[in-house]
């Protein structure tokens, strides 16, 4: 029989000699302020963009105009190419941090999380006045590495360094707190087995950091769909994103349904790949699987069924990969 504490849903430790209180939100309170903040600004949102309630079709409109399809591509595109250059940096140097000692991968950490402290605006300021004012320019000719200044501001290069500069720290911090958990012994026994060290990284250490790679670029990925202050500072007129589309409408128009229809088409693509890549929203990590009554239809619109289904069908593959020879 539970104490009495425990039945009020507060517990003595006896260690400590203070209470401590272990009653959780229940399940419908969670759901209501869930819906509250995510789920009715997203169906306003989604009104405001049929232009209820005369529901006329602004996507039709959208999707109808070459320089807005134009733009929805160099969004996506922007913000893949700023994901794989975030990845091939942060990727060698979040496995140098784990494999540095505690003391200096302690201080890297800190080096590393102190750009993202900073405000976008000042750090964005600061990459516009060592490159747009010159001094990166003048070093170049004072070295005789070229003859003429480059233009290294308000355009496509400019915007990838910023997104860079500011997103880097997002994909290192997941690699790092996933290779940090990965044990190290396996490599070892793999090149115990006669792997090479290029071989015991590829098919050991790097399968077991994808959850680190898949959270990164996640994070990354959204957060460069919507990034506005680094194409506003650094970019140009033919670096436009959905983002600054969707400021300009503000600015010129403010058609209400236009511009939700925008916001819509954004926040679609950011949930179709989180979709895609199975990231849980629902804080349900961790805990015990519900009954497959309970959510079949989650499964059914999860667009990750196919790759699932893929990895099965490559298992027999891998498996035949690591037999070992006679």
């Amino acid at each position: 029989m539970p104490d009495k504490g425990t039945q009020s849903g507060v517990r003595d430790d006896e260690d400590l000699g203070v209470k401590v209180h272990a009653r959780r939100p229940s399940p419908i309170v969670r759901r209501y302020w869930r819906i509250r903040v995510l789920g009715i600004p997203i169906v306003l949102l989604f009104l405001n963009s049929l232009n209820a309630p005369t529901f006329s079709i602004a996507y039709q409109a959208f999707f109808g105009q070459a320089a807005n399809v134009r733009v929805f591509l160099q969004t996506i595109e922007v913000s893949v190419v700023a994901t794989a250059i975030c990845f091939i940096v942060g990727y060698p140097t979040a496995y140098l941090i784990t494999a540095a000692s505690k003391s200096v991968r302690t201080a890297v950490l800190v080096f590393v999380a102190i750009p993202y402290l900073t405000s976008l605006l000042v750090a964005h300021i600061r990459v516009d006045r060592d490159a747009g004012g010159g001094m990166v320019n003048n070093m170049l000719l004072e070295f005789g590495l070229i003859s003429s200044p480059l233009p290294l501001i308000y355009n496509r290069l400019a915007v990838y360094v910023g997104m860079v500069h500011i997103m880097l720290q997002v994909m290192i911090l997941p690699l790092v707190s996933v290779m940090l958990g990965i044990d190290k012994a396996l490599m070892s026994a793999a090149r115990s087995m006669g792997a090479r060290p290029l071989a015991a990284f590829w098919r050991v250490f790097f399968p077991l950091g994808l959850p680190g790679v898949r959270s990164g670029s996640l994070l990354v990925f959204v957060l460069c769909l919507g990034c506005y202050i680094t194409l506003a500072a650094l970019g140009g007129l033919r670096d436009t994103m959905l983002s600054t589309f969707i400021a300009s409408q503000v600015e010129t128009s403010f058609n209400v349904a236009s511009i939700a229809a925008s916001a819509v088409i954004l926040l679609a693509v950011a949930a179709a790949v989180l979709a895609i890549f199975e990231l849980d929203l629902s804080g349900t990590q961790g805990r015990p699987a519900r009954p497959a009554r309970a959510y079949w239809w989650n499964r059914l619109l999860s667009l990750s069924t196919l790759a699932r289904y893929l990895n099965e069908l490559a298992t027999p593959y891998r498996a035949k990969r690591w037999t070992l020879p006679d």
